[in-house]
C-alpha cells in the first residue's frame, strides 16, 4: 500500500512529520517558484513521488497509528498526575 508524497511549507510542525528528500518535500511557503518547481519534479518523476509516498505511508502507521497516539497520550497524562 502506498500513501501520497507530500509537498509542505517547512514550518515547526510539517518538518517535523515530513523528512525532506524522505518521506515528501519541504518547501518555503513564501517562494512560489519553490513550490511550483517541486510540484513539476513530481509530476515529472513518478518514481520519487511513489518512493516519497510508500515512505510516507510507513512513517504514519509506524509513528501516528490510533494505537501509538493513544499511548503517547497516556504516558503524557501519566506522567503529569
Amino acid at each position: 500500500m502506498s500513501g501520497k508524497a507530500i509537498i509542505a511549507s517547512n514550518i515547526t510542525g510539517n518538518s517535523t512529520i515530513i523528512k525532506n528528500g524522505e518521506n515528501g518535500i519541504l518547501v518555503d511557503s513564501n517562494n512560489i517558484e519553490d513550490i511550483a518547481m517541486s510540484l513539476k519534479r513530481l509530476n515529472n518523476n513518478k518514481s520519487e513521488a511513489i518512493s516519497y509516498g510508500i515512505q510516507a505511508n510507513k512513517d504514519a502507521k509506524k509513528n501516528y497509528c490510533e494505537e501509538i497516539v493513544y499511548n503517547k497520550i497516556y504516558d503524557l497524562i501519566k506522567r503529569n498526575i
